[in-house]
């Protein structure tokens, strides 16, 4: 039986399969974030997602329109900071694999993730 996706499922699924067991996740919103709750609910049940606004261990049960709304909040173990996000986890190396959306791509396949 052949099983019908979109290109978006697809990647999704690809990038979840990124993530290991008990792995420290840094997501974004929208697919970064889908990718990493799916490889959560699938193979990874204790991977530990992080976003970029310091909720930890978030369980959001709707897509956020951003890594600040209240709806990424849902279920999380703790919340810290931006700064402490970015400087004592993710600069520090205690983060093992992240998902971030492209809102643009150079030729040479640098992310643009400041601003347009």
């Amino acid at each position: 039986m052949m099983v019908e996706y979109t290109k978006t499922e697809f990647l999704i699924a690809c990038a979840s399969s990124h993530v290991k067991d008990g792995e420290m996740v840094f997501g974004g919103t929208g697919m970064p974030l889908l990718a990493a709750l799916l490889a959560k609910e699938t193979h990874a049940p204790k991977s530990n997602l992080i976003s970029e606004a310091g909720f930890i261990d978030a369980r959001p049960r709707e897509v956020p329109l951003s890594v600040a709304d209240s709806r990424y909040y849902y279920g999380c173990s703790a919340s810290i900071g931006l700064i402490e996000t970015l400087g004592f986890l993710l600069q520090a190396g205690r983060i093992d694999v992240g998902f971030l959306g492209a809102a643009q791509i150079d030729e040479y396949g640098n992310l643009n993730t400041s601003y347009i």
